[in-house]
């Protein structure tokens, strides 16, 4: 007979269950180095349940919205590469993103149900970097070319909820000349954390860009915006002797024993690069919620089977966990002092065991969270993420 903590399952859904933003679902479809506009005539794509609208005038080759990308041009300027993100590939190291032009219509993201989103994550295209970077015959260069002109790049999401007029919102400042210590100037170049959880309850999101560089027409700064995962990141700043992280992604369970607790991200694999063989890591990771109290951090590999490791997690009201791991050690599933950290885990509900009767098989708790990411020296966590979390 199965055995199940009724009351644990309720909170956990009630508390950990949100509409994922990952685009790999979508982006599965996509030929390398290409990009999905609009030109099919559908008015828009869903991605995990959600509505990403978008407008394409067939006559003018012209669209509005959002778009979805796997495009890695991070150097060439100008509209011809309006397709891509400035850090290369989606955040977490992912292939797939979602890129935003703010022109009509509106660019409207619909959820399934009323729910509270975590955040996502926010950058730059290449196409808008560089041309504040170094302005064009449009637009102008950010900080004038002494650099001491206060301009700024904004983006504002507001949240509206069902039945109501009036919206929430929270604004993000892609590039930011208005300090009077230059140093504090920047552009941002990184995937970024935006806290979402202050809208509440909303049922759609509606995104608008504003800049100081206006002209007789409108705004100068093209007006676009990338945008990727709800789910799951890891902190490089915040981390120690970690020199990179490669392949981040949910593992599958299939065939493997059920685990002792409730996992609410599943099993999430990772690989650590480490500052030398046999070092000592910290490594922080957000998560889509703040998950107290009864949380802990469990590992799986093939020797040990399931395992409890939370002695060594600290979880943080902020929604963030620190894990540290040894290469070779502790922590480390390939048991090797090579430079490279293997760790298959996530974090679960101490307490609530799950007991399955012998002819359960295998376990259906596991959700993965996470997409698929890929396996490169370049798929680094975004540094800029810190700044939201000292």
């Amino acid at each position: 007979m199965k055995r199940f903590l009724i009351l644990a399952l309720a909170l956990l859904m009630a508390t950990a269950a949100h509409a994922a933003m990952d685009f790999e679902d979508v982006g599965d479809g996509l030929a390398a180095e290409s990009f999905w506009n609009g030109s099919d005539g559908s008015g828009g794509f869903t991605s995990n349940g959600m509505h990403f609208n978008n407008g394409y005038v067939q006559e003018w080759n012209y669209w509005g919205g959002f778009a979805y990308s796997n495009r890695t041009d991070t150097q060439t300027p100008g509209w011809e590469n309006q397709y891509s993100a400035i850090p290369g590939m989606g955040a977490a190291g992912s292939a797939t993103y979602a890129v935003c032009y703010s022109d009509m219509p509106i660019p409207t993201v619909t959820l399934p149900t009323e729910q509270v989103l975590p955040g996502v994550y926010i950058t730059n295209t290449t196409y808008a970097y560089w041309t504040m970077k170094n302005g064009n015959g449009f637009a102008k260069k950010f900080g004038g070319e002494d650099g001491t002109d206060p301009d700024w790049f904004s983006l504002t999401i507001c949240g509206w909820s069902e039945g109501s007029d009036i919206s929430k919102t929270v604004t993000i400042y892609l590039a930011d000349f208005r300090s009077n210590d230059p140093v504090q100037d920047y552009i941002v170049k990184d995937w970024t954390w935006v806290d979402l959880s202050s809208l509440g309850a909303v049922k759609s999101l509606w995104f608008i860009l504003r800049s100081s560089d206006m002209g007789d027409f409108g705004m100068n700064t093209p007006a676009y915006f990338a945008m990727d995962d709800s789910g799951m990141g890891m902190d490089m700043a915040a981390s120690t002797n970690v020199t990179g992280m490669m392949g981040m992604r949910s593992l599958s369970t299939a065939g493997l024993p059920a685990p002792p607790v409730l996992m609410p991200y599943g099993l999430v694999s990772f690989t650590l690069e480490v500052s030398q063989p046999g070092a000592t890591a910290t490594v922080k990771f957000r998560m889509s919620q703040p998950m107290m109290g009864m949380m802990g951090w469990y590992k799986y590999d093939d020797t040990d089977g399931w395992y409890d490791f939370s002695d060594h997690a600290v979880f943080h009201q902020d929604g963030t966990v620190t894990l540290t791991l040894k290469d070779g050690g502790f922590g480390d599933a390939d048991g090797q002092a090579d430079g490279f950290i293997v760790d298959p885990g996530g974090p679960g509900i101490a307490g609530s065991t799950i007991t399955m009767d012998t002819g359960g098989g295998g376990s259906g708790c596991f959700v993965g969270a996470l997409a698929p990411s890929r396996s490169t020296a370049g798929g680094w966590i975004s540094r800029t993420w810190a700044r939201m979390f000292p």
